[in-house]
């Protein structure tokens, strides 16, 4: 009787909720918050936070539409699809696996995203899934949990930073040859990431209401841009002398391998059409990042869930129309690719083509060349613009779960990481953590013969990171149960609940196994085909373990768990105060400000 009545209490909730409000498309998700309202949402916020365990400390300052902007740019789909639509997306399996593998994704993960924002909106916080994993699991299971959780969505938050600046420096290069000027050499091109990296960890020194003021403008821009590209190249495609248009059946039933593998061989032609989902897989990666702006954002229970579904939403949208629309351009792979050689008059030999070694800029610049060369030129430097954006929201959501995850004493020097610098409210340590963290990466590029395989290594490090991260939480919740997990509007129907979890859990674990495997063949000692993220991980993972062993173990009590008496935040300046505790006599976790 006690369960009926509950179940009932949530569909009368849930009813409730859709009535007022839409989750997309309504004035309450689009609206800029007035100071009357921010001061009592502020309020009714921070008291959600005390009863969460923790004081406000970050500055509340940004609403649910740039709650939405910074997830929506932070995973980016234009230079996500950019990035990897030459590999892994063509060269294992082509424009068919492309296509329906990605519409295979996008189903799973609104599945993931509606699982998840049910846990969002019980626990809304900066520590997100790791914040999460403490409060499902049992009470002395919770450090454990949770600190296995948090290493790995902080390493995909990490590597998904190194992926942007490397992909920055790389189209950089390209749209300068694009223009007509010479590339930026490998080697320089991991020096320009670093400085990019730079640049993005100085801006997010600002206030956040100024910092999603920019991301804001950048959500604007990444619509745009995903508008251009697409009418743009569709447009040029079909005029007279220009390349033409793709037949449907090469796009969505085509296959092309440039992977190395024996397609006759049936055990390997599974295997690289399996490698081929990856490239879908880091479509979606980090779409949790509204989740970790909760401490900072207005009505943080309805609108940073609200904000993590529709960037899922968003993006497969967006990502739909981007790969249909390129594949339809593709004319020529080989071509494309730049393996085609010409022999000039005079006997030497070039490729043909616009030499930028990137496949979509090919596309862009093949596509317009004959009606609108200019147009062509510029949807590349709009892409390099939006790789910028993307990466300034990338670093900003990885300072919050580095603050999060050092605010309550998992790393070395904690209580240096965490503090949150007044009175901009912005954990500066975490973030120039996450830049040091992200150089050392990036480095790996160096080696000219292995730095194809160390950008391959870090996105797939990105996507298993953000992959198990997510399936932690969720497979915990369908076992443990917890009796105490509260109604939410974004609560799942009793009879879908399992199946969504189940779904959820199988498609997370079972794809993040994919990452490790080497996409190209055959694979042997001196080709640059192994596949470095075993050994990364395995890196990183020893470097995990030694933490917990002597430090983590002792001081590491996990996240605060609803109820909690919270936790210290008390500044610097203030702790040598007469009737004030010595900052030695400070819990070892939580944030300080200065």
């Amino acid at each position: 009787r006690l369960q009926t009545c509950s179940q009932g209490l949530r569909c009368r909730k849930r009813t409730a909720f859709f009535r007022e409000r839409l989750v997309l498309g309504t004035n309450a998700a689009v609206s800029v918050p007035t100071p009357s309202t921010m001061a009592k949402g502020s309020e009714k916020d921070a008291e959600a936070l005390t009863n969460l365990g923790y004081e406000q400390v970050l500055h509340r300052g940004i609403g649910s539409m740039a709650n939405f902007a910074i997830g929506f740019t932070e995973v980016a789909v234009l230079v996500s699809v950019c990035l990897v639509f030459q590999s892994p997306g063509m060269s294992n399996g082509g424009p068919a696996l492309m296509v329906w593998s990605f519409v295979a994704c996008s189903f799973c993960t609104v599945i993931i995203a509606w699982v998840m924002a049910d846990i969002c909106a019980a626990y809304p916080s900066a520590g997100s899934v790791y914040h999460w994993t403490a409060q499902i699991v049992p009470e002395k299971w919770a450090p454990l949990a949770s600190y296995i959780c948090g290493w790995w969505n902080f390493l995909g938050n990490t590597a998904g930073d190194a992926a942007f600046a490397a992909g920055f420096a790389a189209f950089l290069s390209s749209a300068l040859v694009a223009s007509g000027y010479d590339e930026i050499p490998a080697v320089h091109q991991v020096w320009v990431a670093i400085l990019v990296l730079l640049v993005w960890s100085l801006l997010n020194c600002f206030r956040i209401e100024k910092f999603a003021f920019m991301n804001n403008f950048a959500a604007v821009c990444h619509v745009a841009s995903i508008l251009l590209v697409v009418i743009g190249c569709l447009a040029c495609a079909g005029q007279p002398g220009s390349t033409g248009i793709q037949t449907g059946s090469f796009v969505f039933g085509g296959y092309y391998n440039d992977s190395g593998w024996d397609d006759t061989v049936p055990v390997q032609k599974g295997y690289l059409l399996s490698c081929g989902i990856v490239f879908s897989i880091f479509l979606f990666a980090g779409f949790e990042a509204p989740a970790h702006m909760a401490e900072e954002t207005l009505d943080a229970d309805v609108a940073a869930p609200r904000g993590l579904i529709n960037t899922v939403y968003a993006t497969a949208i967006g990502g739909f129309l981007l790969i249909i629309c390129l594949l339809f351009c593709t004319f020529d792979i080989p071509t494309l690719n730049g393996a085609v050689i010409e022999t000039l008059e005079d006997g030497t030999e070039q490729t043909v083509g616009f030499n930028t070694g990137i496949m979509v800029v090919e596309i862009f610049l093949w596509t317009t060349k004959s009606s609108c060369p200019g147009l062509g030129v510029a949807m590349v430097w709009l892409v390099v613009i939006n790789f910028f954006m993307a990466g300034l929201a990338s670093v900003c959501v990885t300072g919050r779960i580095t603050f999060a995850f050092a605010r309550d004493g998992a790393f070395p020097l904690s209580e240096f990481w965490a503090l949150v610098i007044q009175p901009l409210k912005i954990p500066i340590p975490a973030i120039f953590l996450i830049f040091i963290l992200d150089v050392a990466l990036l480095l790996l590029q160096l080696n000219e013969e292995g730095g194809a395989a160390a950008f391959a290594a870090i996105i797939g490090l990105c996507s298993i990171g953000f992959n198990i991260s997510y399936g932690i939480p969720i497979f915990l919740k369908l076992v443990c149960k917890p009796a105490n997990f509260p109604v939410t509007p974004y609560a799942i129907h009793r009879h879908l609940e399992t199946p969504f979890g189940i779904l959820s859990c199988i498609w997370l674990f079972g794809t993040s196994a994919l990452c490790f495997f080497p996409a190209y063949g055959p694979v042997t000692a001196d080709n640059g085909n192994m596949q470095w993220l075993c050994v990364v991980v395995a890196a990183v993972f020893v470097v995990a373990a030694l933490n917990w062993i002597f430090n983590s173990r002792k001081h590491f009590k996990g996240p605060a768990r609803v109820g909690d008496k919270p936790r210290h935040s008390t500044p610097k300046s203030e702790s040598r105060s007469e009737g004030m505790p010595k900052s030695s006599d400070l819990p070892t976790a939580g944030a300080v400000c200065i």
